[in-house]
């Protein structure tokens, strides 16, 4: 299945995902430090978010390497014999 749109999904994520995730890090990093839970939860607290934290860094890193890599295109497929293609390329042609 080919659509020429999915360019603009594919150069959307890529510019729009780091403001995103950058915004929910500093949200999980506010939550540990103005939490104000008993101090019995701590210990759990902390690991929870610090798992949550560095998930969402490691997708912030991702998508700042996939923006600086240029990748702009790229296929999935699926079960079924689906096959999605993504392709951000633009045409010489036009």
């Amino acid at each position: 299945m080919k659509w020429p749109g999915w360019q603009w999904v594919a150069d959307g994520v890529r510019i729009g995902a780091p403001i995103p995730l950058t915004l929910t890090s500093a949200g999980l990093v506010f939550i540990l430090w103005k939490g104000g839970w008993p101090l019995e939860t701590a210990e759990a607290r902390v690991q929870w978010l610090g798992i949550a934290l560095l998930f969402n860094l490691t997708l912030l890193g991702l998508a700042l390497f996939l923006s600086r890599a240029g990748i702009s295109s790229f296929s999935v497929k699926g079960p079924g014999g689906m096959e999605v293609e993504i392709n951000g390329q633009g045409k010489a042609d036009d």
